[in-house]
């Protein structure tokens, strides 16, 4: 059998298998099984000699690319990362329990999310119902442009081998790949694919593994789950099984582009980095860190000033978010300044560690509308106005 229809059909066996009812079909008894699709990759890599002439270019970029990264672990990684990205998507269950991941071409029915309400509806995915579903050869495409355009980029390169260590990665099968367009009818096609802008992830692999040991455990030695909160509010979307919007976990940049939880890989990025300089500047936050830090050149001036929270204005305390987290009474979240139903972004610059009694106050106000609320109950209280 020619190798491209093997690999489809090998591929519709896995969703056939091992979805059951998450997305419509006929439940399969017993808990579903995983769908992993690293043995399709791993054939895939095995017999990358056999694809036709008309892809030589790509088997010549696809030898090259293994022949520079020149680690066997690292280049595996790389090339399940891409079938990831390239033929896969994780998406939300219809009952809004958990995400399952699937084919971007096989139909399911799944949850969706109603333009300009937000509001949830039952909806269809498949080619030409979703514009993040493509037919299998816009798959395979996708997968081959991404190695022709990898290997014409020694810095991606050397970032993605470091994103096969475990400790330098924020999500599974963190890749370096993403889209031109988040707003087109049919997003995922290889004319649509890019590289991405490796600013923030060069500086997050760096702090990365730094960070999750200095908040690995709080002062009496107890396991905290600070940084995996953090890699949950940086990534998912968030947790929300009651009311007209609802959500489990799905990553962000695989939400449709109308989704107000929708946000880019880079987004993401962003936001991870804002909320680990701020760690770094709660109070009581250990100096040795900081300075390790400092010496690699991973922070600067503008990231010096002690954290407070936006509301409050009062100092966050390194020890206090270490043990409210190792008890499971965390003492601080996760906030947008200007929350996203309201139009807000996700990103590094509209997201902050707020107090509890700040995240209170504020509900669901933007900052703005928070910081005139308490001006205007000062004024009342000082008698300067009586309404």
């Amino acid at each position: 059998m020619h190798l491209v229809e093997d690999l489809k059909i090998k591929f519709e066996n896995l969703e056939k298998n091992t979805v059951s009812d998450s997305f419509g079909a006929k439940k399969i008894p017993g808990k579903a099984p995983v769908f992993d699709f690293k043995p399709i990759i791993e054939w895939l890599m095995n017999n990358i000699s056999l694809l036709s002439e008309e892809h030589a270019e790509f088997k010549k970029n696809f030898l090259h690319l293994k022949k520079t990264v020149n680690d066997d672990p690292s280049f595996k990684y790389i090339i399940n990362s891409l079938g990831r990205f390239s033929f896969c998507i994780e998406l939300t269950n219809l009952g809004i329990t958990s995400t399952k991941m699937k084919t971007r071409w096989v139909h399911g029915n799944i949850i969706k999310t109603q333009p300009g309400t937000y509001k949830n509806y039952q909806g269809s995915f498949e080619p030409g119902e979703d514009e993040r579903s493509s037919n299998f050869t816009d798959c395979l495409m996708i997968f081959i442009k991404s190695i022709n355009l990898l290997v014409e980029s020694p810095d991606h390169i050397k970032l993605f081998s470091n994103l096969s260590i475990s400790k330098h990665r924020g999500t599974p099968y963190e890749s370096v790949f993403g889209y031109i367009d988040h707003k087109t009818n049919h997003i995922h096609r290889s004319s649509n694919i890019k590289l991405l802008d490796l600013t923030n992830i060069n500086w997050l692999i760096l702090v990365r593994p730094i960070m999750r040991d200095a908040l690995s455990k709080d002062t009496n030695g107890n396991i905290t789950k600070v940084y995996a909160k953090i890699l949950t509010k940086s990534y998912k979307t968030d947790r929300s099984q009651t009311g007209e919007v609802q959500t489990n976990r799905a990553k962000r940049w695989e939400c449709l582009g109308v989704d107000f939880q929708f946000a880019t890989i880079e987004e993401c990025w962003s936001v991870e980095k804002k909320l680990l300089i701020d760690i770094v500047n709660f109070e009581k936050f250990p100096l040795m860190i900081q300075e390790l830090l400092s010496e690699k050149g991973l922070l600067n001036e503008k990231n010096s000033k002690i954290t407070v929270c936006p509301i409050t204005l009062k100092p966050l305390d390194f020890n206090e978010l270490l043990s409210g987290s190792s008890h499971g009474e965390s003492k601080f979240q996760v906030g947008h300044l200007n929350p996203l139903k309201l139009s807000g972004k996700h990103t590094g610059d509209n997201i902050a560690w707020i107090s509890d009694d700040g995240n209170r106050i504020q509900g669901s106000l933007t900052i703005h509308e928070t910081k005139k609320m308490l001006i205007d109950i000062v004024k009342r209280m000082n008698g300067l106005v009586n309404r």
